[in-house]
C-alpha cells in the first residue's frame, strides 16, 4: 500500500518530504519503465514479447507507484502529471495486461487531472481508450456517453482522423444494429477522407459485423477488406482478428477443407502479443473441430480461450468462450462439467444486465439438472426462467422452460401438476419456430394423460406431436409417438 500521509514538495517535515520525493522519483522511473515497454511493442514480433515480459516482471511495482499517484495527485503538479501520462505513455501494454475494471480506475483518475494540467489533446485520447475500457466492462451506457464527449471534441477541433476512430468504438456499444450501421458507416467515410487506412479498416470490420447480424449481403467482402488494409499497414493485430472472422463467416463454420484462416489469424495473435485475438482465433478454431464432429479436441482450445478472457476482464469475450465451451463438453459426454458451464454463463450473463440470455441459460441449466435427476434443483430453474421470459414478453422462451419443467414432472411422477404447464408450454410454442420442442411438449402432455388413466385426451395429444415430429423429420420421436398412440388407443377401447 502507498502512504496517504506522505508529504509533499511543500512538507515542512524533513523526513516527510523526503518520503514524498523518494515516492516521486520511483514513480518517474516506473514511467520510464513503461515506455519502454510500449515501445518495444509497437515493433511487434519478439520484440513485443519481451516488452510485455517488462511489464509482467514490474506488475507490482508499477501497480504500487500507480496507486500512489492516485492517491497523491492533487497534492502535487509532478504526482498529477505522471497519473497523467501512466496510461497515456503506455496505452498498448495496458490494454493487454491490465483487466478492463482496472485500466477503467487509470484512466478516470488520468481524465481528472487533464483540466490542471492544461492537457486537452491527451485529454481526447483519455476519453476515447475510458469509452473501450468500459465497453468491455459491460457498462455499455457508460461507454457510449464518453465515446460520445470525445467524438463532439473531435468534431469541434475539425480533427475527421480522431472522430472517425471515435465512431468505430461508439458503433460497438450502440442500442442496435440500425444505429451501429449508421455510426460505422459515418466512420469508414470520415477515415477514407482522412487518409487513416487503420481507422477505415477498424469501420469495415464492425460494419461486416453489422451486415452479418442483420443477415444482409456483403459481410464477406468489408472483411476482405478489412483484412486488405490492414495488411497493407503492417497492423497484424487488426489483420489476425479479422482473418479469424473472414475464416468464420466465410466458411460457415463447417469448412470442406483445412482452413488456414484461424491458423493464420492465431499465428499473428501469438507473434504480437494480444490475447484477445488470440483468444478469439482459439474459439473459431474449436468451432471448425466441433462441426467436424471432434468435440473432446475443440475443448483445451476453449478453456485456453476463457483463461485469456478472465486475464483481460473482458466479460464479453468470456461469455463467447463459455457459450461455445459448454455445449462442446455435453457433447463429449462430460455432462457435470457442461452444467458447471453454463453456471458460469449464467453468471456472466447476469453481470452483463443480459435477462433474456440469463432466461435461455436458466431453461438450458434446469433441462440438464433434470437429465442427471437434479430434479428439484432444474424445476427451480426452470421457474425463474418462466417468471424472467413472461416478465420480458418472450413467449418463445418461456414455452420451452414451460416444456422442460413439464418434463421434469412427468419423469418425477407428478402428471397431475405437469398437464397445464405443458398446456401451456403447447399454446406458447404453436406455429412458432421451434416447431421440435413443441413436439415434444405435446408428446409428454400424452404420456402425462396416459399415466392418469385419460386414454382418450391421451391419444389426442400423441397424434398432434406424432403429426408434428413428422413436419419436422424427428423420426426416432415420431416412432414413438405412433407406438404410444396405439397402446393409448387399445386400452380406450
Amino acid at each position: 500500500m502507498s502512504q496517504p500521509d506522505a508529504g509533499t514538495s511543500g512538507d515542512a517535515d524533513p523526513l516527510r518530504h523526503r518520503q514524498f520525493l523518494a515516492h516521486l522519483s520511483l514513480a518517474a522511473r516506473i514511467l520510464e519503465v513503461l515506455a519502454h515497454a510500449q515501445a518495444l511493442v509497437a515493433r511487434g514480433g519478439a520484440d513485443a514479447a519481451r516488452g510485455l515480459a517488462e511489464f509482467d516482471a514490474k506488475a507490482d511495482a508499477i501497480r504500487h507507484s500507480w496507486r500512489w499517484l492516485a492517491e497523491n495527485r492533487g497534492r502535487d503538479p509532478r504526482a498529477a502529471a505522471l497519473c497523467h501520462d501512466y496510461p497515456v505513455v503506455a496505452a498498448h501494454v495496458l490494454a493487454l495486461r491490465l483487466p478492463a475494471w482496472e485500466l477503467v480506475t487509470w484512466y478516470e483518475a488520468a481524465l481528472a487531472a487533464c483540466p490542471d494540467l492544461g492537457a486537452a489533446a491527451e485529454e481526447l485520447v483519455i476519453l476515447q481508450n475510458l469509452g473501450a475500457a468500459l465497453a468491455r466492462s459491460g457498462e455499455g451506457e457508460a461507454a457510449a456517453a464518453r465515446h460520445d464527449e470525445a467524438a463532439a471534441r473531435a468534431r469541434a477541433a475539425g480533427d475527421r482522423r480522431a472522430e472517425a476512430r471515435t465512431l468505430v468504438a461508439r458503433g460497438l456499444v450502440s442500442a442496435g444494429h440500425e444505429e451501429a450501421g449508421r455510426v460505422f458507416d459515418r466512420a469508414a467515410a470520415l477515415a477514407r477522407e482522412a487518409g487513416d487506412r487503420q481507422a477505415e479498416a477498424y469501420a469495415l470490420e464492425a460494419l461486416a459485423g453489422v451486415f452479418e447480424a442483420a443477415r444482409r449481403p456483403g459481410a464477406v467482402e468489408l472483411l476482405a477488406r478489412s483484412a486488405a488494409a490492414s495488411r497493407e499497414i503492417g497492423d497484424g493485430h487488426s489483420e489476425a482478428r479479422t482473418l479469424r472472422k473472414l475464416a468464420n463467416l466465410a466458411a460457415g463454420y463447417a469448412p470442406p477443407s483445412p482452413d488456414p484462416g484461424h491458423e493464420r489469424a492465431a499465428e499473428l495473435a501469438g507473434r504480437y502479443g494480444d490475447r484477445q485475438s488470440l483468444a478469439l482465433a482459439l474459439v473459431g478454431a474449436a468451432a471448425k473441430l466441433g462441426t467436424q464432429g471432434d468435440p473432446a479436441a475443440a475443448i483445451p482450445l476453449l478453456h485456453r480461450a476463457l483463461e485469456l478472457a478472465r486475464e483481460l476482464g473482458d466479460l464479453q469475450l468470456e461469455r463467447t468462450a463459455l457459450a461455445d465451451l459448454g455445449p462442446a463438453l455435453f457433447q463429449a459426454g462430460r455432462v457435470t462439467d457442461g452444467i458447471n458451464t453454463l453456471e458460469q454463463e449464467l453468471a456472466v450473463a447476469r453481470k452483463l444486465g443480459d435477462r433474456r440470455k440469463a432466461a435461455i441459460l436458466l431453461t438450458n441449466l434446469g433441462g440438464a439438472r433434470g437429465g442427471v435427476g437434479e430434479r428439484e434443483a432444474g424445476a427451480r430453474d426452470l421457474r425463474e426462467a418462466v417468471a424472467l421470459a413472461a416478465g420480458l414478453g418472450e413467449p418463445g422462451v418461456e414455452g420451452v422452460a414451460l416444456a422442460n419443467l413439464g418434463w421434469i414432472l412427468v419423469r418425477a411422477g407428478d402428471d397431475r401438476a405437469a398437464v397445464p404447464i405443458l398446456k401451456r408450454a403447447a399454446e406458447l410454442l404453436a406455429g412458432g419456430p421451434d416447431r421440435r420442442t413443441e413436439s415434444y411438449a405435446l408428446g409428454h402432455l400424452g404420456m402425462a394423460h396416459y399415466s392418469l388413466g385419460e386414454y382418450d385426451a391421451a391419444s389426442g395429444w400423441l397424434k398432434r406431436s406424432a403429426e408434428l415430429s413428422r413436419i419436422v423429420g424427428d423420426q426416432e420421436w415420431e416412432r414413438r409417438m405412433v407406438t404410444m398412440l396405439e397402446e393409448s388407443r387399445s386400452r380406450s377401447m
